[in-house]
């Protein structure tokens, strides 16, 4: 609200693209997708298009012996 408010107040057009909530993006019927998997191709999409390795997420849990 008090970002539309200041869009209105310098004259400037806003439209809403679309929401987060809880695990998801959601743009409109064009996006839907968990935020976990935005999160991965954040922090390793650059990595893996220059061909670097990623090292597999640790869980914390000790192997079987």
């Amino acid at each position: 609200e008090a970002l539309a408010a200041l869009g209105q107040e310098q004259q400037v057009p806003l439209m809403r693209l679309g929401r987060v909530g809880g695990d998801r993006l959601v743009l409109g019927a064009a996006l839907d997708v968990a935020v976990d998997d935005l999160r991965q191709a954040y922090e390793e999409g650059l990595p893996l298009a220059l061909g670097e390795q990623i090292a597999a997420p640790t869980t914390g849990a000790s192997s079987p012996s």
